[in-house]
Protein backbone atom coordinates (compact mmCIF):
# COMPACT_ATOMS: atom_id res chain seq x y z
CA UNK A 1 0.00 0.00 0.00
CA UNK A 2 2.77 2.38 0.49
CA UNK A 3 4.30 1.82 -2.01
CA UNK A 4 1.63 2.41 -4.22
CA UNK A 5 1.11 5.76 -2.77
CA UNK A 6 5.18 6.47 -2.95
CA UNK A 7 4.99 5.34 -6.81
CA UNK A 8 2.01 7.78 -7.69
CA UNK A 9 3.91 10.75 -5.78
CA UNK A 10 6.76 9.78 -7.96
CA UNK A 11 9.11 9.14 -5.39
CA UNK A 12 11.91 6.60 -6.15
CA UNK A 13 11.33 2.31 -5.59
CA UNK A 14 15.13 2.24 -5.47
CA UNK A 15 18.99 3.89 -5.06
CA UNK A 16 19.07 4.79 -8.47
CA UNK A 17 21.09 8.37 -8.71
CA UNK A 18 23.91 7.93 -11.06
CA UNK A 19 26.34 10.08 -9.24
CA UNK A 20 25.85 7.65 -6.13
CA UNK A 21 28.45 4.79 -7.88
CA UNK A 22 31.28 7.34 -7.21
CA UNK A 23 30.60 6.98 -3.20
CA UNK A 24 29.67 3.20 -3.74
CA UNK A 25 33.90 2.94 -2.74
CA UNK A 26 33.61 5.34 0.08
CA UNK A 27 30.15 3.47 1.92
CA UNK A 28 29.50 0.19 1.84
CA UNK A 29 25.82 0.22 1.61
CA UNK A 30 23.03 3.10 1.92
CA UNK A 31 20.79 0.77 3.40
CA UNK A 32 17.34 2.04 3.76
CA UNK A 33 18.91 5.60 2.97
CA UNK A 34 19.09 3.98 -0.29
CA UNK A 35 15.29 2.84 -0.81
CA UNK A 36 14.39 6.33 0.53
CA UNK A 37 13.22 9.38 -1.19
CA UNK A 38 12.61 11.53 1.97
CA UNK A 39 14.31 11.71 5.42
CA UNK A 40 12.45 12.87 7.95
CA UNK A 41 13.87 13.99 11.43
CA UNK A 42 11.74 15.25 14.21
CA UNK A 43 14.52 15.75 16.78
CA UNK A 44 14.31 18.48 19.24
CA UNK A 45 17.99 18.78 19.98
CA UNK A 46 21.00 17.44 18.35
CA UNK A 47 24.92 17.73 19.11
CA UNK A 48 25.30 16.74 15.31
CA UNK A 49 22.56 15.69 13.05
CA UNK A 50 24.73 12.62 11.43
CA UNK A 51 21.80 10.47 10.00
CA UNK A 52 20.51 14.05 8.00
CA UNK A 53 24.16 14.15 6.55
CA UNK A 54 23.92 9.89 5.71
CA UNK A 55 20.89 10.56 4.11
CA UNK A 56 22.51 13.75 2.03
CA UNK A 57 24.63 11.16 0.73
CA UNK A 58 22.18 8.21 -0.62
CA UNK A 59 19.86 11.59 -1.68
CA UNK A 60 17.25 11.29 0.61
CA UNK A 61 15.99 14.68 0.56
CA UNK A 62 15.68 15.68 5.10
CA UNK A 63 13.36 17.85 6.05
CA UNK A 64 13.82 18.25 9.98
CA UNK A 65 12.61 20.90 13.02
CA UNK A 66 15.45 24.09 13.17
CA UNK A 67 16.04 23.27 16.64
CA UNK A 68 20.00 22.91 17.14
CA UNK A 69 22.52 24.94 15.78
CA UNK A 70 24.45 22.73 13.57
CA UNK A 71 21.18 21.64 11.45
CA UNK A 72 22.39 25.11 9.42
CA UNK A 73 25.27 23.83 8.81
CA UNK A 74 24.19 20.72 7.46
CA UNK A 75 20.89 21.68 5.44
CA UNK A 76 20.38 25.11 3.45
CA UNK A 77 16.47 25.03 3.47
CA UNK A 78 15.21 24.29 -0.58
CA UNK A 79 18.44 23.13 -1.72
CA UNK A 80 19.86 19.82 -0.11
CA UNK A 81 17.07 19.67 2.47
CA UNK A 82 14.05 21.54 4.04
CA UNK A 83 13.85 22.64 7.92
CA UNK A 84 10.66 24.70 9.05
CA UNK A 85 10.09 25.92 12.63
CA UNK A 86 10.64 24.10 15.70
CA UNK A 87 7.19 21.89 16.74
CA UNK A 88 5.57 23.88 13.67
CA UNK A 89 3.73 20.51 13.33
CA UNK A 90 1.62 22.00 10.06
CA UNK A 91 4.56 23.34 8.15
CA UNK A 92 6.58 19.93 8.57
CA UNK A 93 3.76 18.58 6.97
CA UNK A 94 3.44 20.79 4.45
CA UNK A 95 7.17 20.96 3.51
CA UNK A 96 6.75 16.98 3.35
CA UNK A 97 3.66 16.98 1.19
CA UNK A 98 5.36 19.47 -0.80
CA UNK A 99 8.66 17.30 -1.90
CA UNK A 100 6.07 14.46 -2.27
CA UNK A 101 4.37 16.01 -4.90
CA UNK A 102 6.93 17.79 -6.66
CA UNK A 103 9.51 15.24 -7.91
CA UNK A 104 11.82 17.74 -10.05
CA UNK A 105 12.55 19.93 -6.98
CA UNK A 106 13.15 16.76 -4.82
CA UNK A 107 15.53 14.88 -7.74
CA UNK A 108 17.41 18.53 -7.99
CA UNK A 109 17.38 18.88 -3.98
CA UNK A 110 18.88 15.03 -3.55
CA UNK A 111 20.72 15.53 -6.00
CA UNK A 112 22.12 18.45 -4.48
CA UNK A 113 22.47 16.82 -1.21
CA UNK A 114 24.67 13.93 -2.24
CA UNK A 115 27.04 17.11 -3.61
CA UNK A 116 27.16 18.84 -0.60
CA UNK A 117 27.43 15.96 1.36
CA UNK A 118 30.89 15.64 0.70
CA UNK A 119 32.03 18.29 2.39
CA UNK A 120 31.82 16.05 5.29
CA UNK A 121 33.76 13.19 3.77
CA UNK A 122 36.23 11.62 5.61
CA UNK A 123 39.04 13.57 2.83
CA UNK A 124 37.81 16.74 3.38
CA UNK A 125 37.49 16.45 7.11
CA UNK A 126 41.00 15.39 7.15
CA UNK A 127 42.26 18.08 4.99
CA UNK A 128 40.55 20.61 7.16
CA UNK A 129 42.44 18.94 10.47
CA UNK A 130 45.60 19.22 8.66
CA UNK A 131 45.35 22.76 7.79
CA UNK A 132 44.32 23.65 11.33
CA UNK A 133 47.12 21.99 12.91
CA UNK A 134 49.64 23.05 10.47
CA UNK A 135 48.34 26.58 11.28
CA UNK A 136 48.76 25.99 14.84
CA UNK A 137 51.98 24.37 14.46
CA UNK A 138 53.34 27.75 12.63
CA UNK A 139 52.37 30.26 15.29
Amino acid sequence: MAETRAATRGLRPACVYPTLTSLAAETPSGGDYCIASLFLMTSASEGWGLTLTEAQQFGAVPVAFDSYASLREIITDGENGRYVPFADVSAYAKAVLELMEDAGMRQEMALYAIESSKRFSWGAIAEKWQALLEELGSL
